[in-house]
């Protein structure tokens, strides 16, 4: 598993191993060089794409070629961005996915049926719980949203999925927040009293130290591709088109 935003890196592996396969992460092509003598032991190959539009195919090409094999591969892209005609639809997810939708892929991929639990009761269970996270519980979510409404309707989202949600209603105070402590992602609305979301990412990005990233999703009402681009430029990794009666 190859994922430069550690955070993420880890909540793959931890949906894998949940579903009882073994996930070994990769930290660069040398790294992976390094295993080559465990090539045939490798069922795929999981590589997910990254903020700075790096060349996915090539970077794919570049792990497979250090394996020195021909192990099957699962591409974890943006949805946002045009999917390159070099990789297979169906070895390309789009994030952010669910927990099931990840599972599922990678057993489609590997021509295996997904893991299913034994008696009647757990089965009822799963189907209940389909649409919940995978190894969530604990992990801390900045949002920044100054609508009153909208700010308590996503805090209520993610607290029912288990994520501990810090609200804050200002730019200023979001990126002092995101400095100060740790959050394992941040929801950003665009247009913020004191500091917008674009101006606020820019500032954060400038100052963010080495070792993990921390993962910056706008949301907004807007979905041009002109502040797609302005985004993704000010170093957001994603966005979340919002309600416009909503956040407005």
């Amino acid at each position: 598993m190859f994922e430069h935003n550690a955070t993420s890196r880890e909540l793959v592996m931890e949906i894998l191993r949940g579903a009882g396969m073994t996930c070994e992460p990769v930290l660069d092509p040398d790294h992976l060089g390094r295993m080559t003598d465990q090539a045939r032991k490798l069922d795929l190959l999981i590589v997910a794409d990254s903020p700075g539009r790096q060349e996915l195919p090539a970077m794919l090409d570049l792990f497979r070629r250090g394996l020195g094999a021909e192990v099957p591969y699962l591409a974890l892209t943006y949805g946002t961005r045009r999917p390159d005609q070099r990789i297979a639809r169906g070895n390309c997810l789009s994030k952010p996915f669910l927990a099931e939708d990840l599972v599922s892929r990678v057993c489609r991929i590997l021509g295996e049926a997904c893991p299913q639990a034994d008696g009647q009761e757990e089965r009822e269970e799963e189907k209940k719980d389909a649409t919940q996270p995978v190894a969530v519980r604990g992990l801390r979510i900045l949002v920044a949203e100054d609508n009153v409404i909208a700010g308590k309707v996503v805090r209520v989202l993610l607290e029912k999925q288990g994520y501990e949600v810090i609200l804050v209603d200002d730019g200023e105070q979001t990126l002092s927040r995101i400095r100060a402590e740790p959050f394992a992602l941040a929801l950003v609305d665009v247009r913020m009293p004191k500091l917008d979301g674009i101006a606020l990412t820019r500032a954060f990005r400038s100052s963010e130290g080495q070792g993990t990233r921390l993962p910056i999703l706008a949301l907004t009402a807007n979905a041009s591709e002109e502040v797609k681009h302005q985004c993704l430029e000010a170093g957001m990794d994603d966005f979340l088109r919002a309600c416009s009666r909503s956040l407005d």
